[in-house]
């Protein structure tokens, strides 16, 4: 009878530590999956594969502490895979990232207009831009004419005409040539300084090319874009409600 009972304790302290084990396996586990489905979730690259790298290694600990048979090793070959090449990617973007540097002017425009942009593909952007500027009373764009470039306003002040009527203004932040980069048409307007301006230019080609290596970035760009297209919006809606002066 005393055997019997020691039997029963042994039994029942054999099954309150798997169940302690399932229980920690269980937790350590959707804890991996969480980490997965948060890095999957972030539009930065750079930690996305750091939230990955800790994903996978959460799940390694899960499978080789807390988990048991034979699949399980094919689960933790899986993980070490993962985390090779994140950690791989990771090197490279942390690399690319630590001889990242902005000037004055890049910084600035960074925070008007591209402070959507992470600073990796920033960097891109300016890496194949021209820095130029424009004297007064320059014309930039000529209506029914191929456009180039495009531009982005640092500073400066231009307007913007259809035949001899000028329809609007562009100050520091605002595109020039947007639409046409998009469509591929022609310009529909003439656009010249008033003032000398400051820009930053791209040739259309490169842009292109660049952006249909990264998507990211696309999707940022034409995020960029609604966003100046909104606020042109805003403004001449504003401007023609405005009372005619007496």
């Amino acid at each position: 009878m005393r055997e019997y009972g020691q039997f029963c304790t042994l039994q029942s302290n054999y099954h309150r530590r798997k169940y302690m084990l399932l229980n920690w396996y269980e937790i350590i586990l959707n804890l991996s999956m969480l980490l997965y489905l948060i890095g999957f979730a972030l539009k930065d690259v750079y930690w996305l594969r750091v939230i990955v790298i800790c994903a996978a290694t959460t799940e390694l600990i899960a499978r080789y502490f807390f988990s048991s048979g034979q699949s399980v090793w094919i689960d933790i070959i899986w993980c070490l895979f993962y985390m090779i090449v994140n950690c791989y990617q990771f090197f490279m973007l942390y690399q690319e990232r630590r001889g990242i540097h902005f000037t004055d002017e890049e910084k600035h425009l960074h925070r008007m207009v591209f402070s959507s942009i992470p600073l990796l593909q920033y960097r891109r952007l300016l890496n194949i831009a021209e820095w130029k500027t424009i004297g007064e009373n320059e014309r930039v764009v000529t209506q029914d004419k191929e456009v180039e470039s495009l531009i982005v306003v640092y500073e400066g002040l231009l307007k913007v005409e259809v035949g001899d009527k000028i329809v609007s203004y562009l100050r520091n932040g605002n595109f020039i040539g947007e639409m046409s980069f998009l469509s591929g048409n022609k310009a529909t307007a003439n656009v010249s300084t008033i003032i000398a301006s400051r820009v930053l230019t791209w040739n259309k080609a490169k842009l292109r090319e660049l952006m249909s290596r990264d998507e990211e970035l696309q999707m940022a760009m034409h995020s960029v874009f609604s966003g100046d297209l909104v606020n042109k919006l805003t403004r001449l809606t504003a401007e023609a409600n405005k009372p005619p002066a007496k």
